[in-house]
């Protein structure tokens, strides 16, 4: 199932990007080497209007991919003081209200003083 859709979003997003052949979906092989085309090619895609039907299939693959890495609810992590927990992995497979970017010193994500 997956595998179709990835297939028909390829061919979406390869037919409107003119630097792409049909040959490049084609030849790219097994699932995992297709899904990376596609990421790529929805990242480098000018921002421009998509069909309902495209943003239908994307949901449903993402629903499907998120179905099978399963989702960590962070009630469940253990807390290094109260309230907090540290979790290692991919942050959009948890149940949470809010993340934090630990990326600078001060915790304030994007903000620096």
């Amino acid at each position: 199932m997956k595998s179709e859709i990835v297939d028909k979003l390829l061919d979406y997003f390869i037919s409107e990007n003119n630097s792409y052949s049909k040959t490049t979906r084609l030849g790219s092989g097994d699932y995992n080497e297709k899904r990376r085309l596609l990421r790529g090619l929805i990242n480098i895609r000018e921002p421009k209007e998509v069909s309902d039907d495209i943003l239908k299939l994307e949901d449903e693959l993402l629903a499907i991919e998120l179905g099978e890495k399963g989702v960590t609810d962070v009630l469940e992590l253990p807390e290094i003081e109260k309230n907090i927990s540290l979790f290692l992995g991919d942050i959009t497979t948890l149940k949470t209200d809010a993340i934090v970017n630990a990326g600078n010193s001060y915790g304030l994500g994007c903000f620096s003083p």
